[in-house]
């Protein structure tokens, strides 16, 4: 068999941090093997490469969801520094078993706990001590508070298996419709007495 090289492309991506995103891997799998490829001219080695990639980038976009509103603030540099020690004497001291390292780690591993632990709470009493009755902040923060979170559940296909991939849900979402609008053949509806209250009802 003759090699193949394909070069994908490497360029700007909608997608630029995974730290933010959240990929589901069997909706991307399944995109990729049923979603219709695009139609296109295919006249060179390039057109080959741009249609693999588009498909690529496509199937990753739909499959990707947003993990956070607003991305996450980073900690201040003085604990991020010692986050980064804490991480240095632990390789060290799984490295080496060397029981200098394990007592620094430990000890480091402490203070960034309680540094984190107070800059958290320190935010949390500035964000509230920010809240206003005249910008209807407050009111929306207690309104947040009260209200009991409700999980959405999956949607689900005839034999009760939940749905991921966007292909599916919308299936199950078109078959939900098309029985709703079917004719009603109960014959319970063939009673004129019961027919005629219903139409005049209606």
């Amino acid at each position: 068999h003759l090699p193949v090289t394909l070069a994908l492309d490497t360029g700007r991506f909608p997608i630029n941090s995974p730290e933010h995103f959240s990929t589901n891997w069997e909706n991307f799998r399944h995109i990729l093997k049923f979603k219709p490829l695009p139609a296109c001219k295919i006249t060179s080695d390039d057109d080959v490469e741009n249609a693999v990639h588009g498909s690529l980038k496509e199937a990753l976009t739909e499959s990707s969801t947003q993990k956070f509103k607003d991305p996450p603030e980073k900690l201040p540099l003085e604990i991020r520094d010692k986050i980064h020690l804490r991480n240095y004497l632990r390789r060290q001291w799984q490295r080496t078993r060397d029981p200098e390292y394990r007592r620094e780690f430990y000890k480091i591993k402490d203070e960034v706990a309680n540094e984190t632990k107070q800059h958290l709470l320190q935010k949390r009493a500035q964000q509230i001590e920010s809240l206003t009755p005249e910008a209807r902040t407050l009111w929306r923060r207690s309104q947040l508070l009260r209200k009991p979170f409700t999980p959405i559940p999956p949607l689900r296909d005839e034999t009760g298996d939940p749905a991921f991939a966007p292909i599916e849900k919308e299936e199950i979402i078109a078959d939900s419709l098309r029985k709703q609008f079917e004719p009603n053949t109960d014959p319970i509806f063939d009673n004129p007495i019961l027919s005629g209250k219903v139409k005049e009802a209606v």
